[in-house]
Formats: structure tokens, sequence, C-alpha cells
């Protein structure tokens, strides 16, 4: 109970993996998340770093980029002890690809327009979603649609409406390319930079972008910035599975609908209980983190028996089936991704079921009746 949690001992042995529990060796089967990260010859006291290494073994991912672990043999509390490894670390990546950001030139417009009395530090944000669609009538129309100069003030990012700055979230896909010294009108490219900033991811890996401060459709303009280039590339992790265990027990009758509900709606799972989280309003012996919502008029809202109650999406939060109520039909959403409405959507596999115009295991309209133990997602 007192050693490493995420770290063990194993072995492969006669076509079996094991791992050890002081005494004896125990049969296991490898699962997704598994990695090999040192390995070990038990009679030398050796243990060998698998940094670099890649591939698998045996079934086992093994290997990493970086990382600060250290593993220490015949050693347990600081101590020596023969037999036990000794552990210390904060960290550890693996494999990491590269994303290519292409970008049209055509979409760089006359420039990325500022804030002409700006001072201080700000950036320059790279954004997924066009600019002019995302701060609709507050961005110039003739700008770059991808890029826009930002600054953290007092816990708030801003972005820059040329006289004034605008409070805004940072969402998937945000970005700093380039720092900003306003004073001295400095462009600093982060190529190279990795990490986030208050919450936004920074940097590049390699990329034909430049940014000239002071210039709008190719001319001198105080304050804006002229910007050329048609990509930059970054580092990502390669998808790691989730996988969501769901007690049997915890699914109690069902999960409660809407009785006269029309039109479209989803199956939600919710991290946290349903109870718990919509407190008095969720039928108590329902099923603890499942439930029926639907999109309408900009507002996400769940099923409470006879009538819908607004509720704003939370981190956890998963749409896992889609729901057409004139028909009765259930879509389980396997295979899909992305998000809807701010929602994450979709999962990789799973033995959930979920029916139709059931409760308790015997026809009830417009309720839901759910088995399973498990989903899993990227």
């Amino acid at each position: 109970a007192n050693g490493a949690e995420h770290f063990l001992a194993v072995r492969f042995i006669n076509n079996q993996w094991q791992y050890a529990n002081n005494d004896v060796w125990v049969d296991f089967t490898p699962t997704t998340g598994d990695r090999l990260i040192a390995a070990i010859n038990f009679d030398s006291s050796q243990v060998q770093m698998l940094q670099g290494n890649s591939g698998s073994v045996n079934g086992i991912n093994q290997g990493y980029v970086e990382g600060d672990l250290t593993i220490t043999p015949n050693q347990w509390r600081d101590r020596p002890n023969a037999g036990e490894f000794g552990i210390t670390g904060t960290y550890f990546t693996m494999e990491l690809t590269t994303v290519r950001i292409n970008i049209a030139p055509s979409s760089l417009g006359y420039g990325i327009p500022s804030q002409d009395n700006a001072t201080g530090n700000g950036f320059i944000l790279y954004s997924q979603q066009s600019v002019q669609q995302r701060f609709a009538g507050a961005v110039v129309a003739n700008g770059a649609e991808h890029f826009v100069v930002v600054r953290y003030l007092s816990n708030q990012w801003q972005y820059a409406h040329n006289d004034i700055w605008v409070d805004f979230t940072p969402t998937t896909g945000d970005r700093l390319i380039a720092a900003i010294d306003f004073d001295s009108s400095q462009v600093q490219m982060l190529q190279g930079s990795s990490g986030s900033v208050n919450g936004i991811a920074q940097g590049y890996v390699e990329s034909d972008l430049t940014i000239t401060p002071n210039q709008w459709r190719d001319r001198p303009n105080a304050g804006e910035f002229g910007i050329t280039g048609t990509y930059f590339t970054v580092l990502e992790t390669p998808p790691q599975t989730t996988r969501v265990d769901i007690t049997p027990s915890s699914l109690g009758y069902g999960i409660p609908g809407q009785d006269n509900a029309i039109g479209a709606g989803f199956i939600l799972y919710s991290q946290q209980s349903v109870q718990q989280r919509f407190a008095g309003a969720v039928v108590a012996n329902g099923a603890e983190h499942f439930v029926v919502v639907r999109y309408l008029s900009n507002q996400w809202q769940y099923a409470n028996n006879d009538i819908w109650v607004d509720f704003t999406p939370t981190t956890g939060d998963r749409l896992i089936a889609a729901i057409d109520f004139g028909s009765s039909q259930v879509e389980m959403l396997q295979g899909s991704s992305g998000s809807v409405n701010g929602i994450n959507q979709g999962y990789l596999e799973s033995d959930l079921t979920i029916t139709a115009n059931q409760w308790r295991d015997v026809f009830n309209q417009g309720e839901f009746g759910i088995a399973g133990t498990y989903f899993t997602f990227e």
C-alpha cells in the first residue's frame, strides 16, 4: 500500500507477464497505457533507463523521449534494502509527433491589427477558428484571419481591437507564436518554446512566418504588425486512451428522460454524480453518471422528467449517444469525435447499451435503460 502508485517491477517468463509481489510473482495481462521505462538485471542489481527506446516488448510499449526519473536498486524509503527500488522524479514524455499548420497567404490580409498606444508585453496568438468569426464585429475585417494581438492583464486574456482591449477566453487550438514588447516595438518569434502561458500553449518547431512591427498593407503603420509565411509546425503527443469504468450498481433503474420530448438530444456522461451536480433535480434512483440532455436556443438543458433545466457544461462531460425523441431512436456515438456546442462527443470502444422507453428493465415511455461496465476515449 505504501509503494509507488504507478510503477512496479515486472518480468516476462514462459510467455506470461508477471509482476513482483514481494515473495511471489503474479501473472497479469498488459493493458492500455502500460509502458516499460527501465530494464533490470536482477543478478547484478543493474537498472538501465529506457530513454530513447521505442517499440514494444511482448505487447507492452517501451521507452520514453525525456524525463527526470531516477531509479535506484536495493533501496526503500531512501535506505538500503535488497530487492527493492527507490524512485524519484516528476515526469517523463513519450514519443512526439509533428503537426503542420498550413496558412493560406490570402488569409493574412493586410496584417495583424493591434492597439496603437499599447504598452508592456503581449503576444501574437494563432487562433484555429477565424478571428473574424470568433470575435464577430470586434476585429478588423481585412486583417489576418487566424492571428490576433493579445495580452494577459489582471488574470485575464484580452485581444486588441484597435483602440481598446477586449476580454476573451482561450480555447482549443490557440497558440502563442510570438512575444511582443510594445514599448520597443520588438517581436520575438517563439520557435523552440514549449509549455503554456496562463493556459495557452506556446511555441512551434519550425516555420517560415515572419512578423514585422509597425506595418500594415506592406507600409509603415505604427502599432500594427505585418505577417508573411505559409506554415508552422508544432509537437503533439500521440493520443492517449482513457478508460472510464462504470460500476453496474451506479446505473440504477435507468436514465430518466422527458416523457413528451421532441426533436433531438443526447445521453451525457457526467464525471460528477448527476444527483450531486443537479441536487434535488434528478431522479434519485436513476443512473449516477448519465443524464438526458438537449441543446436549444444556444443553451444546454438536462431532462428532469417533466421539465428541461438549463446547465453549464463542465470538465469531464461527454456525449455518448444521440437521441431522436420523435422516433425513440438511440445512436451510440462510438467512433465520433470533436465536440458539440462545447461538449466532447464520442468514444473508442465500450460495452454500454442504451434502450429507449425502458425503466427498471420494463417498458416505460420516455426513459432509457442502460447496461454496461466501461467506455474508452482519446
